[in-house]
Formats: structure tokens, sequence, C-alpha cells
């Protein structure tokens, strides 16, 4: 799927390290249960891989229900449940990410925010209702 988009570089210098390395990972505490780890430069070729998904991914607009009325959602998405379909390269996230949080991850879900005008409000995403510690 040919898609225009509004490309924007990276706002940091890929840090010198190794690739998906989490050497230098700040941990950003956000409250007794929640955290952000940061890692600059984790995947120093994030353009590639960009790019790859830009090309590749299943990208689909969904609708939602907001209000009783149907909307489209303000971006594009790409839902990988089987893991089996997975492409390598994001494969290779998930397992580095599964080993590092010891954790089992089962899906990808891939958002794609166009441009300026593609957008969601801040939101709780609905895993909440189904894990126990999402």
């Amino acid at each position: 799927m040919a898609l225009d988009l509004a490309w924007q570089e990276s706002l940091f210098a890929p840090a010198e390290r190794p690739r998906l390395s989490f050497d230098g990972l700040r941990h950003e505490p956000l409250d007794d249960r929640s955290w952000v780890d940061l890692v600059e430069g984790w995947v120093p070729d994030h353009d590639v891989l960009f790019e790859r998904l830009r090309a590749e991914a299943p990208w689909a607009q969904r609708t939602r229900t907001m209000w009783d009325d149907e909307v489209l959602e303000p971006r594009l998405v790409a839902v990988y449940r089987d893991l089996a379909g997975l492409p390598p390269y994001l494969e290779e996230l998930r397992a580095r990410l599964a080993e590092r949080y010891d954790v089992g991850i089962d899906s990808c879900l891939v958002n794609l925010y166009r441009d300026g005008n593609d957008a969601v409000a801040w939101h709780g995403d609905t895993v909440r209702k189904v894990l126990a510690q999402p």
C-alpha cells in the first residue's frame, strides 16, 4: 500500500551501543505500579524498520463507536494476532522485549500517524480489562 506521509527525522542522535541493547536504560517511575523505560538508540536503524513497516504492514483504518456514532480512527493500524505471521524484523524486537521483561508477548499492534491531522486523545487501552497487570 503506497502511503503519503509527513516525515520527521529522529529528534535524538543515535547512541553508540549495540543494537537492541538495554545498556544505558533509564527507568522512569510514573506511579507505584507504572513506569517508562527509555533506551536511546535501541533501534539505531529505525528508519529502515519504519520504511519496511510502511511498505509491508497490513495497514487498515478501523472504525470505533463514539457517542453513538461510528467514526474512523484518525490513524492506520496493523495488527499481528498470529505470531507465526510476524515479520522477522518485528519478531526480533518482540523476542528481545519478552526476554528482557520476562513476559509472553502474544501479538503486535502498530499504529501509523500519517501527518499532523492524525491523533488520538489521552485514553486507556482496553487491554487493562483483560490483563491483571498490563
